[in-house]
């Protein structure tokens, strides 16, 4: 039985590969072409041969033709007014209208590198169909856009972070020419675990990858003066770079004495209650 789209979820639909980066992107970057040694069965090496694959040959199927042909190429066809120029270093800054169409060209495009990966790391399922419905990056969804000193075509990198052996987000990073973009993806029900996740960015990157969802309106984005390294962006991709470490343990409910204790004062206490690893003393 043929699985359905992760975006609509409609399983009678023709299936399409979804390019994780447009391929009509490629022609605005040079990418190398790697000369690679074969081994035949014998032992002995072929001849070299070419291979010019690169991030922009990336597709997984899987996605329906009804969303690959529609509102999924319509998002990178807005972003691409904004994000080409900046990725191909002939503008420095993302101005403020440029902010929600490459904040969501980025989602879609972390959405389906976890989709395309899903068979190692698993993918945030429920924010594919949010998108689908709202054609707004989702909520708990944190975008991260930075400059690189020097340009590269690098494929993505996707890490879970996980907790007693169940992923509660997911870092998509990658290079593409002078952009850094770096997307957090919460699993349902961990979205207010994506601001902690976020300041580990800002606080690694020295504040160099710059959030642009959620972000105000109105915002002009500059980044003259704050490229960041090769080696800081590769860091900033992996849940060991942030020195992210699994969520703390919630904080335990006291015991029902106390609670009947502060009842009186309706709430207007702030330092009564215990700190989460204190025990709580009988009474």
């Amino acid at each position: 039985m043929k699985s359905p789209c992760p975006f609509c979820l409609n399983g009678d639909g023709e299936s399409s590969a979804e390019h994780w980066l447009p391929d009509s992107w490629e022609k605005y970057f040079d990418v190398p072409l790697v000369m690679l040694d074969t081994m035949s069965t014998d032992g002995s090496f072929k001849p070299r041969r070419v291979n010019n694959r690169s991030p922009f040959d990336m597709k997984w199927d899987g996605v329906c033709k009804s969303c690959n042909g529609s509102w999924l190429k319509d998002i990178d066809e807005e972003a691409s007014h904004y994000l080409i120029p900046f990725a191909t270093g002939r503008q420095h800054d993302l101005p403020a209208e440029s902010v929600l169409p490459v904040a969501l060209h980025l989602t879609r495009a972390a959405l389906v590198y976890t989709w395309g990966h899903r068979n190692q790391n698993g993918y945030p399922r429920e924010l594919f169909s949010d998108l689908y419905r709202s054609r707004r990056v989702p909520l708990g969804v944190r975008v991260f856009v930075g400059s690189v000193a020097e340009p590269a075509l690098v494929g993505g990198r996707h890490s879970a972070l996980t907790f007693d052996g169940e992923s509660f987000a997911h870092l998509v990073s990658w290079t593409m020419g002078r952009l850094f973009a770096l997307v957090v993806l919460p699993e349902s029900g961990y979205a207010p675990l994506a601001n902690r996740i976020a300041a580990a960015v800002v606080r690694r990157s020295h504040r160099k990858a710059q959030l642009i969802s959620p972000l105000p309106r109105g915002v002009d984005l500059g980044f003259r003066g704050r490229a960041l390294t090769y080696e800081e962006a590769r860091l900033l991709g992996q849940k060991d770079g942030l020195a992210f470490g699994e969520p703390e343990e919630p904080y335990p409910r006291p015991p029902e004495h106390y609670l009947q204790r502060l009842a009186p004062l309706n709430g207007n206490y702030t330092s009564l209650v215990r700190p989460a690893s204190a025990q709580w003393a009988p009474r």
